[in-house]
């Protein structure tokens, strides 16, 4: 008894010592255990979480329910992605971990569900989204015909000005070599040692001249 005692108190100094929400729940979705960081991110004390419904604290209840059936009837759920509801109306993004414990006979007693919290990386997924949107616009009001390269020369946008110019689509262009485009047709001389020698010397170049005949193009 004294050894049980003492491992269960150790298993408890381990849930409490992280700072992910975690959370034990039985075949019927009710929460068995919690720790202090899914008091704190729900807003609920832990003797109201314990016996109520886990689905209860998500915005899409439903989908909630399907993550832990899912856990039941698989064995474990990986990054499963529901949003908190705190009781003042706050969201938290988050992406649960959850597999099934059992007994020594190998009966299944419940399922333990661990919370990644992804706010953040949402939200900075989101600012880059609107970056990327930014730059897609100013791109294409650019009357003349534009690439943007990342630094190993891959196509990242193209506007239209240029795909009309050079009988190109987005699929033929965006992600490939700058190199490889139209059969190797920007494969030229002048342009790599622009592109290779001056650029990593410099941060900027202006009017420099590159003279070329492209098929179709002249």
């Amino acid at each position: 008894m004294r050894e049980r005692r003492q491992a269960s108190q150790y298993a408890r100094s381990l849930i409490e010592a992280s700072l992910d929400p975690l959370v034990t729940i039985s075949a019927e979705g009710k929460i068995t255990d919690v720790n202090e960081a899914t008091v704190k991110v729900t807003g609920v004390a832990r003797e109201q979480l314990i016996g109520s419904d886990f689905s209860l604290y998500f915005t899409e209840p439903e989908k909630a329910r399907e993550g832990y059936r899912l856990a039941f009837a698989e064995g474990l759920v990986a990054d499963y992605p529901l949003t908190i509801r705190h009781g003042d109306g706050k969201l938290t993004d988050v992406l649960y971990n959850a597999s099934v414990y059992k007994d020594a006979l190998g009966n299944v007693l419940g399922v333990f569900a661990a919370a990644r919290d992804i706010t953040d990386r949402k939200r900075r997924e989101a600012i880059l989204q609107e970056i990327r949107s930014f730059a897609e616009a100013i791109v294409e009001t650019v009357r003349e015909p534009l690439l943007v390269l990342d630094q190993d020369l891959h196509v990242m946008m193209a506007n239209e000005s240029f795909l009309r110019t050079f009988r190109a689509s987005k699929v033929e262009t965006e992600g490939h070599l700058l190199y490889e485009l139209g059969n190797g047709q920007w494969d030229i001389a002048e342009l790599r040692r622009l592109l290779e020698d001056i650029i990593p010397q410099h941060t900027e170049f202006r009017d420099f001249e590159v003279t070329h005949d492209f098929p179709a193009i002249g």
